[in-house]
């Protein structure tokens, strides 16, 4: 049978794809700045991808966000299931730094999502859902091709230096010089869908504005529909690595201070990550203080444990503990071409 003759009931596997502008409110706090935005310099937007093979559909969706809490995720892959029943969807951000975080990240970001941002965040599971459904209404026959290009825009940001290893640009440094795409092409041939990525961090945007944006991931996926007309989405998407997860650390758990060791002053709420791991049965590793040492140990290449914080000191001797014990855990049941070394 011809590639003419295929049609909707007869295909090997159906995709569509369909894009939506998710742009905040101006005043929506974006983390690179971790001030509240001023204006929108490019929309931000979702894109979903429904494939279907007659045995399983799943929804791949792009959100021009820089990341998103467990709590969100999980009320959109509910909002997908109730809306469409498509069970698998892959939830992924572009972390792309003019744009709101809503994780709390910084003081800005619980005050707005609870207040002039909460519209907007309690609409995405919705909005969402009626996207996918979008998406998997523009269903045809498809094909998946696979390749690789190079491309090399980003930059090491890791300088070897007298004092250490620092964060500066290290044009020396290892990058990853290519970019992977997947596109899903109709039976003409021409792309339904361009899925690609880049190891480069989308935090393009100078310091001092406060606009939002997508950054390079935005202008990349505008340049692709220019390239390939309209009837295209692309979306981009952060590399994924197969790693086993052997537990959750809480960072910036408490502070503090040098002259009250005993003290303890919850900055950004208190055990909020003992509580997720244990609603996600993961172990939970431990809690890292919020010391002014520990970031000037990391600029400087200075281990803390070699350092006078006796605070930081035990907090990253327990985590190791842990780390070490949940690996050995894991190793129990895992292929022996897949077991983890720990090395000392």
């Amino acid at each position: 049978m011809g590639a003419n003759h295929v049609t909707q009931s007869n295909a090997k596997l159906l995709g569509g794809a369909a894009e939506l502008v998710i742009t905040p409110p101006v005043g929506a706090p974006t983390l690179g700045t971790i001030q509240r935005s001023t204006g929108v310099h490019d929309d931000l937007y979702a894109r979903a991808l429904v494939l279907n093979d007659a045995k399983k559909r799943v929804a791949i969706l792009s959100l021009d966000l820089i990341g998103m809490d467990f709590v969100l995720a999980d009320q959109i892959r509910s909002a997908i299931a109730a809306r469409t029943g498509i069970a698998v969807a892959l939830v992924h951000c572009t972390h792309n730094h003019s744009a709101p975080f809503t994780i709390p990240w910084s003081v800005l970001g619980p005050r707005w999502f609870s207040g002039p941002g909460k519209t907007w965040r309690d609409g995405l599971p919705g909005e969402l859902a009626d996207l996918v459904s979008v998406a998997e209404a523009k269903s045809e026959p498809v094909v998946l091709r696979a390749g690789r290009s190079p491309v090399h825009i980003g930059t090491n940001r890791r300088l070897p230096s007298d004092q250490g290893i620092v964060m500066k640009p290290n044009p020396a440094g290892p990058v990853v010089p290519w970019t992977d795409v997947l596109r899903v092409d109709r039976l003409d041939g021409s792309p339904a869908a361009i899925l690609f990525s880049h190891a480069a961090h989308p935090v393009i945007i100078h310091g001092s504005s406060r606009l939002i944006s997508a950054e390079f991931p935005g202008f990349a996926a505008r340049k692709l529909k220019e390239r390939f007309g309209g009837n295209m989405i692309a979306m981009f998407g952060q590399a994924q690595l197969k790693i086993p997860i052997i537990g959750l650390v809480e960072n910036m758990s408490y502070f503090t201070p040098a002259e009250l060791p005993e003290n303890k002053y919850y900055i950004f709420g208190k055990e909020g990550g003992k509580r997720l791991a244990e609603e996600y049965d993961i172990p939970f590793l431990g809690q890292i203080p919020l010391v002014q040492s520990i970031r000037e140990g990391g600029d400087l290449g200075v281990p803390i444990m070699i350092s006078d914080d006796a605070i930081s000191k035990k907090a990253f001797s327990d985590m190791a503990g842990n780390a070490v014990r949940s690996i050995a855990m894991l190793n129990a049941n895992m292929r022996g071409d897949r077991v983890a070394e720990v090395v000392a």
